[in-house]
């Protein structure tokens, strides 16, 4: 069973906006590691200070840390369905598809802030370890939660 929305959008319509919205962001992550590892493998960019780099390493690690669990909760906060008022619906209820579209285009957003902050950090530190192997564990957890196509009901 869909729910439609009053603009007419279905689950599965906002599921595959999302699954493009998912593809064209995690390219374009992709291809900013390939450009970063370019970089850094053939030494074009050197080693910046090791203090700033601990500094922002660091940084790396806690937005890691912290932004990815609340991509996840976001997500399934958004994803809950709830009456007009804003509170839960009854047992069967399906979350509106613009809801379904939001908590996904919020979860890869701030995935997608985490992965170029990780790789930022990776250039201005010249090397791949640690920066670019997080970037690269946040967009496999990226590609494993793009959404599916079809009718989810």
């Amino acid at each position: 069973m869909s729910t439609t929305a009053t603009n007419g959008m279905t689950e599965a319509k906002a599921l595959l906006q999302a699954r493009r919205i998912a593809l064209a962001l995690l390219a374009g992550q992709v291809l900013f590691l390939g450009v970063t590892a370019a970089l850094i493998v053939s030494g074009t960019v050197a080693p910046g200070p090791a203090e700033m780099s601990r500094t922002l390493g660091a940084a790396c690690v806690l937005v890691f840390a912290v932004l990815l669990p609340i991509a996840f909760m976001l997500r399934r906060r958004l994803h809950v369905p709830a009456d007009r008022g804003g509170t839960p619906a009854a047992a069967g209820a399906r979350a509106a598809p613009e809801n379904i579209l939001k908590g996904h285009i919020v979860f890869f957003a701030l995935c997608e802030m985490v992965t170029l902050l990780c790789l930022a950090v990776a250039l201005v530190h010249g090397a791949l370890v640690p920066s670019a192997l997080l970037a690269l564990l946040c967009m496999g957890i990226q590609a494993t939660n793009i959404p599916p196509t079809g009718d989810p009901g």
